[in-house]
């Protein structure tokens, strides 16, 4: 890769950290050196560090360079951190001041720093490169290691994200001091993210809550709704408890909420119609459901209900809305999509998409290869039995205009082992797909993604490190991932 110098700073001096004798064998000195700088550019998650000899008195990252992407104006307010090598009084200084934590630096252009200790003074010099251009095969891009440490609660557990009104939506659950907290956050650029001080009321107009562990977040027109998803964590910030049956934790409730600004909710379940047979026309309540948008409507499909003998089970169902209050049963004709679990749901070209899946449970003949499409939301097609992506549950398709790119996923491989996927796919008729052979081998394999398209580029937010417990692929908190990477959809 071709880089140009930036002058930017960021560097790791020297790396002795070892003690290096005086002439006397009883008055060691220590090494009076600048070990690492780190950069850190304006609303950015990912740093760079600059190294050198040791011995040099010119430091650059040659070997960690800024991404193309990272815009000028960011650099010029970075956020720079010094470690020195270790000894009592051994200091770094940026323009004569004392580097005590984290300073905000001009890292567009040159600058020095100096260490001083022990009647020694070092200065250095620091320089930056950044990539000159965009590498292909370096896609997906990591944009944040950790969605926790740029705005969301550092004890976030479970997350879904969307696009509305042109910014990103973060609906998320998170335990801090035995409280469980429903909380939203927003972001212009789906790195760095600000928690939304939401408002809904019941109908008592009592304050609550919105969302649920596993709800998901869908757009219609104006308007964005939070579906499904349990409260069975525990106690919530508003004093209610956790949702049990017989000690086991189970979704008791139906939920869907609603808004047209991002920031004042109303309950979509109060009020709710009924059907001819005098039945409330709402979904079974689920955590963790698959959730698309096609045309003016909205289906919800599967989830999970609760735990039966200490394991998670899935809900067969197939609901449709226009509203997100008053549900319908989806119909599908002859073919069956209720009991189809962990699907990948999209729409392309006029087209709503499933792809894959497992049926009633996981195992080597339950995960299904297929393809079913439909125009009006009641006639389905078989458009393929079988694709490159093979039998596979937990894929995660997005789309534009014109492609579609698969992302993740998990199946088993020829020993029989459940095999999480690193594999991104793509397509430019909803149905035959081809593997992407420049993924980044920085890019980590994932199943479950949330995937966001905003102007071309996908947003990969985390997804699960790990293959699936049990039989039922309920996601657990041990490999929840919090990263954020970038692709351009071409």
């Amino acid at each position: 890769m071709r880089k140009y110098q930036l002058y930017y700073t960021s560097l790791i001096g020297l790396f002795c950290a070892t003690m290096m004798p005086s002439c006397s064998d009883d008055d060691p000195t220590p090494f009076v050196a600048i070990k690492e700088v780190r950069i850190t550019p304006a609303e950015n998650a990912i740093s760079v560090s600059c190294t050198g000899t040791a011995y040099s008195s010119v430091l650059d990252n040659s070997n960690d360079s800024v991404a193309y992407d990272v815009p000028a104006e960011a650099l010029q307010q970075a956020t720079m951190e010094v470690e020195t090598t270790v000894g009592p009084g051994i200091q770094a200084y940026y323009q004569n001041t004392p580097v005590e934590g984290p300073l905000t630096v001009d890292a567009s252009q040159p600058f020095e720093l100096e260490v001083r200790g022990y009647g020694q003074s070092r200065t250095y010099t620091v320089n930056v490169y950044q990539e000159q251009v965009n590498n292909p095969s370096e896609q997906p891009r990591l944009k944040s290691s950790n969605m926790r440490a740029m705005g969301i609660n550092a004890n976030t557990v479970d997350f879904d994200v969307t696009l509305f009104h042109d910014q990103f939506y973060a609906i998320t659950t998170a335990s801090t001091g035995g409280v469980i907290y429903y909380q939203l956050y927003t972001s212009d650029n789906g790195i760095s993210w600000d928690e939304v001080s939401y408002t809904c009321s019941d109908a008592a107009g009592n304050p609550t809550a919105i969302g649920g562990r596993g709800a998901r977040l869908a757009v219609v027109g104006d308007r964005m709704y939070v579906l499904g998803g349990g409260r069975y964590d525990g106690t919530d910030s508003f004093g209610n408890d956790a949702e049990l049956s017989w000690g086991l934790p189970t979704v008791s409730n139906w939920r869907s909420f609603s808004t047209t600004d991002g920031q004042t909710f109303q309950v979509d379940t109060i009020g709710i119609g009924y059907n001819e047979s005098n039945q409330r026309r709402i979904p079974s309540p689920t955590a963790y459901p698959t959730v698309a948008v096609f045309g003016n409507n909205i289906y919800y499909q599967g989830g999970y209900g609760g735990q039966v003998f200490g394991m998670w089970q899935t809900t067969s169902q197939f609901r449709v809305s226009s509203d997100g209050k008053n549900w319908d049963v989806a119909q599908t004709g002859d073919v069956t999509l209720t009991n189809r679990h962990m699907g990948a749901w999209y729409t392309f070209k006029g087209r709503l998409y499933v792809l894959g899946g497992f049926r009633n449970f996981i195992s080597t003949s339950a995960l299904l290869t297929d393809i079913y499409s439909t125009a009006d939301g009641v006639t389905w097609t078989l458009e393929a039995e079988s694709t490159a992506l093979g039998a596979i549950h937990g894929v995660k398709v997005v789309t534009t205009d014109d492609v579609a790119y698969a992302f993740g996923g998990e199946y088993y491989n020829e020993a029989g082992e459940k095999t999480v996927s690193n594999k991104i796919y793509r397509s430019t008729d909803g149905v035959t797909w081809e593997e992407v052979t420049t993924v980044s081998p920085a890019y980590t394999a994932r199943r479950s993604p949330v995937v966001v398209v905003k102007d071309g580029t996908a947003y990969i937010f985390g997804g699960y490190s790990g293959a699936s417990n049990g039989n039922y692929a309920y996601p657990t908190d041990q490999d929840t991932m919090f990263d954020t990477y970038t692709m351009e959809l071409q």
